[in-house]
């Protein structure tokens, strides 16, 4: 612990904290504030802390309450001096938020008799002591994110209201505290997921901590990557890894990429080899900085600059969306996306776009009376008009792009025609609002779902096992439903993170020749798309002569060919038509390819594959529509 001691025109303030605290790591702080002039009676000292992760409630600020962690409380050497403490909200317009635990980040401490100069109180934070009960409680615990490239940093906001007419005065004085990742635990091991024979590849494999916090300075050159077959599940050879790096060229085949012998868990690697190989890109269609109006109000730090940096060197991502949240567009800043928001977007997503490396996508999410929907847009946002007036539903929008590229991707939880600023009841149900009309209309601009998200769960179809937050969605809202009722959507899945960390939860791949924006938006709008919760599956679908995503036209036979080369042993393979499980196929293999024929009825038919790994995580492919004579 230190001891710091800043002197200010109201006092002397002595703070005892730790200069660093480990990820997840145990965090107690006191700050010792002797007055220097007297405080009126009902005058107060309001301390917010950082916030600690998107919607996380359980380290957040209590007062007064033995059982719970990061016990805030105050007391004064005089004990003339009488004191109340209380926890309030952060101040924002989402009323949502001020539901939520993890707005309570301001400790304020009313001097209900006021001090005089020379009296002091002391205040406290976390720790396993609580009042005159030393190690009594569980200890509190710092935030578990620490992947900020420059160094993250937990920052306190000091006011002092010396007349108790809540008229505060901020001073910058509170020592931030370096939250640093925890020791080596994991390896993630990426690289590209085709190659031709003979091509040299670069592999990266980035040591992380337990959460997944990168250890950027750490070099594994004692480390060797191992290249096996997933065919055969032999050992093809071994490579030398120079820092964070391992450079390979293979056969053709299908490999796993690992380091073995680490005592580490690894995230491996897989790559298919083969003359002629597709290019696979890897990005996340759905993320948060803190240019969207709730997560600043609640900022863990998620500035776009971290968001892009984290997707290019954590993530290891090709292509970014961030896609900031409005409810429409206005110069309310306060919830909405403004004009000068709008232009902020445009300057940081052409700063960080660098085609054929790493490809920054522009767009936003639309809150409206249909529902949730991602709207990304193909070239620069420079190109595009700041809309022109208030939208009421995600159909102004597809009128006042008409005429120019536009991609919307629904996002499918159960809100809709919500104000933030409407003061709801716990009680009110969340589906009010929700109309299946609105979805009749189709437009060319609406190609692609979200079938998976990190924050809510899996949309494909009612009752799944993982629904995370979207376990209470209401009836014939699902990825499986709107197919049924003939909406031709390819997949997408994403983190739909707010925390700044987008590639963490789920990922799309997307098939094209070259990485640039042009490109990815127009595969997206093809269909030309691959989704997982995470693990990046290589997977393929082809029927007759159709590419997933395409449509064709049959007489009544099909010709299916499907495979997948996975990092984990699969567990099952199910093929889907029109919604149900036509074929399973049990595996515990790497590598599968699945061949099917079959006949079917006229009419209109729809097919896609999903895949099941032995940890769980899933991996689909977007359909292929075959009309049937």
């Amino acid at each position: 612990m230190e001891q710091i001691i800043e002197e200010v025109d109201l006092g002397l303030l002595e703070f005892t904290l730790p200069k660093e605290v480990v990820a997840g790591g145990e965090i107690k702080w006191k700050v010792n504030f002797t007055a220097h002039s007297e405080f009126k009676p009902g005058s107060h000292i309001r301390i917010t802390v950082p916030a600690y992760q998107h919607q996380r409630s359980e380290e957040y600020l209590q007062a007064h309450d033995y059982w719970m962690p990061n016990f805030f409380w105050a007391i004064a050497d005089e004990e003339s001096v009488q004191l109340e403490v209380h926890v309030e909200k952060i101040a924002t317009d989402f009323k949502h938020i001020k539901r939520w635990v993890d707005s309570c980040r301001v400790g304020v401490i009313t001097l209900e008799t006021g001090l005089k100069a020379g009296e002091a109180i002391t205040i406290h934070f976390g720790g396993i002591d609580r009042p005159w009960l030393e190690g009594d409680c569980m200890p509190s615990r710092a935030g578990q994110l620490a992947f900020h490239k420059e160094g993250t940093y937990l920052d306190y906001i000091l006011e002092f209201d010396v007349t108790g007419t809540q008229e505060y005065k901020q001073y910058d004085v509170f020592p931030s505290i370096k939250l640093i990742p925890d020791q080596l635990a994991q390896l993630q091991v990426t690289c590209k997921g085709y190659s031709n024979p003979g091509e040299v590849l670069e592999a990266s494999i980035l040591p992380m901590d337990r959460f997944g916090n990168p250890l950027y300075e750490a070099t594994l050159d004692h480390f060797k990557l191992s290249i096996f077959d997933l065919k055969s599940g032999l050992q093809v050879t071994t490579t030398d890894i120079t820092g964070q790096k391992a450079y390979i060229a293979l056969e053709q085949g299908a490999y796993k990429l690992t380091v073995e012998d680490s005592g580490l868990h690894v995230n491996d690697a897989v790559i298919i080899c083969e003359e002629n190989a597709p290019s696979l890109f890897w990005g996340d269609t759905h993320i948060h900085s803190n240019l969207t109006a709730n997560i600043r109000d609640n900022d863990l730090g998620s500035t776009p600059k971290r968001g892009y940096t984290y997707a290019r060197e954590v993530s290891k991502l090709d292509f970014l969306a961030l896609t900031e949240q409005t409810y429409t567009f206005n110069e309310d800043r306060g919830v909405n996306i403004d004009k000068a928001t709008w232009q902020t977007m445009a300057d940081e997503c052409d700063r960080f776009d660098d085609p054929g490396n790493f490809v920054t996508m522009s767009g936003f999410e639309l809150h409206c009376r249909r529902g949730d929907t991602i709207c990304l847009f193909r070239g620069s946002l420079r190109n595009y008009d700041y809309p022109g007036y208030e939208f009421g539903i995600l159909h102004d929008l597809w009128d006042f792009y008409k005429d120019q590229n536009i991609l919307t991707i629904p996002h499918l939880h159960r809100f809709s025609d919500r104000t933030p600023k409407y003061a709801e009841s716990k009680g009110k149900k969340a589906e009010v609002g929700f109309d299946l009309k609105n979805w009749e209309q189709d437009s060319h601009h609406e190609t692609m779902v979200e079938i998976y998200s990190a924050q809510w769960g899996r949309f494909e179809y009612e009752g799944n096992p993982m629904l995370l937050k979207s376990r209470r969605n209401i009836k014939n809202n699902t990825v499986v439903d709107f197919l049924n009722r003939g909406k031709k959507w390819g997949f997408v899945a994403n983190s739909d993170g707010h925390d700044g960390n987008p590639g963490y939860g789920g990922v799309t791949g997307v098939y094209t020749d070259t990485l640039t924006r042009e490109s990815i938006f127009d595969a997206l709008h093809n269909r030309q798309t691959i989704a997982t919760t995470h693990p990046r599956m290589v997977m393929d679908l082809n029927i007759n002569d159709a590419h997933l995503g395409q449509t064709i036209t049959s007489t009544g036979s099909i010709d299916l060919c499907f495979r997948v080369a996975a990092p984990r042993a699969l567990k099952r393979i199910e093929v889907i038509h029109n919604g149900e499980v036509l074929k399973r196929i049990d595996s515990s293999e790497q590598y599968q390819e699945v061949e099917l024929s079959e006949t079917f009825e006229p009419g209109k038919h729809y097919f896609y594959v999903r895949c099941f790994q032995d940890d769980g995580h899933i991996g689909w492919v977007s359909p292929i529509w075959v009309n049937i004579d």
